[in-house]
């Protein structure tokens, strides 16, 4: 139930209009070092993986830091969605990527 509230609020900020304060995808492209979006990011894998152990869903934690450090290929397609989407939020993006990488 958690992780579907997760998701309806991610997609929720993707659909509407932008809060102020919030980081998007150009921000962390045009302002971050290559050190700090790098950091950013797997942060992100981090914090969701974690909420998906602790959810009971192990098997979706382990794929997302599977997907997020070894698949090198998921950082070009992170940074390809920023660049396509600039004006969204970045962590919004991240985790519809990541759930699309491992779906339930």
């Amino acid at each position: 139930m958690k992780s579907k509230i997760l998701i309806f609020s991610f997609l929720f900020l993707l659909l509407v209009p932008q809060v102020a304060g919030a980081i998007t995808a150009l921000d962390v492209m045009e302002k971050m070092s290559k050190e700090e979006r790098f950091n950013y990011i797997t942060g992100m894998f981090d914090m969701m993986s974690y909420q998906y152990i602790l959810s009971g869903d192990e098997k979706r934690g382990k794929c997302i830091i599977a997907k997020g450090y070894r698949d090198k290929s998921m950082f070009v397609r992170i940074y390809a969605t920023f660049l396509r989407y600039p004006d969204k939020p970045a962590a919004g993006l991240v985790i519809l990527l990541m759930n699309k990488a491992c779906p339930k």
